[in-house]
């Protein structure tokens, strides 16, 4: 799966701030028109239902993601890295958190983006990628919505996060050959998920980004920069 969104390493970073968990409704503009919607209008709006939570295809796949990441917890694989995260970042994971962001019209070429609607520090949290888990399958090579979905950086596996009908911020935001985020990984309990982090300060207006990586492209045409 060559042509999958990948994680790839980072420079040592400032450390993590604490973000405030608040309820903040989801603000989307389109031709100029900005306004405060709810999820229903929002996923009607963009043609994908809004799902801030990882869901699995099947219940024998969630066994089988769960089974893995018992046994790398149990033989001490798992990064200490990913785990911290999971822990420090839990609520954020399992609230479905969204900062304050802006989800507005880009163009026709690009389509929708994502914009800082307040400052934000270096290693603020931002997103996790969300969509369905399963198999991956041979036509997902057309599919532009994936992320490979593994327990820890650098290992293969057959499955894959599917954001092409359903899933939460990060599957409007773009790539940038020069990105102010990162993707990393938080495990909680025994299930790892991506998360996106700012990689530096990030001032209020600016479009959020991350590098898909240049597996990603390589069954592509020559992406669009921001």
């Amino acid at each position: 799966m060559k042509w999958l969104r990948r994680l790839f390493s980072s420079p040592p970073l400032p450390p993590l701030p604490r973000p405030h968990i608040t309820s903040v409704p989801i603000s989307l503009e389109k031709g100029g028109v900005a306004k405060v919607i709810s999820v229903e209008e929002f996923s009607s709006l963009t043609g994908a239902r809004f799902a801030p939570w990882i869901e699995m295809e099947n219940s024998r796949i969630h066994k089988k993601i769960g089974r893995q990441g018992a046994k790398l917890r149990r033989k001490e694989k798992l990064v200490p890295l990913q785990i911290w995260q999971g822990s420090y970042f839990l609520r954020e994971i399992e609230t479905g958190y969204l900062p304050p962001v802006v989800v507005r019209w880009v163009s026709d070429q690009i389509g929708w983006g994502v914009f800082a609607a307040r400052d934000f520090t270096a290693r603020e949290y931002i997103a996790q990628y969300t969509g369905v888990l399963r198999k991956w399958r041979r036509s997902d090579r057309k599919n532009g919505y994936c992320f490979e979905y593994v327990h820890l950086s650098g290992e293969s596996t057959p499955f894959l996060i599917d954001a092409r009908e359903q899933g939460g911020i990060a599957r409007y935001i773009n790539h940038s050959a020069n990105p102010n985020l990162y993707p990393t990984l938080a495990t909680v309990g025994d299930i790892t998920r991506v998360i996106l982090l700012t990689k530096q300060r990030v001032l209020k207006g600016e479009q959020l980004s991350y590098d898909y990586g240049p597996a990603y492209w390589a069954h592509r045409k020559a992406p669009i920069l921001i």
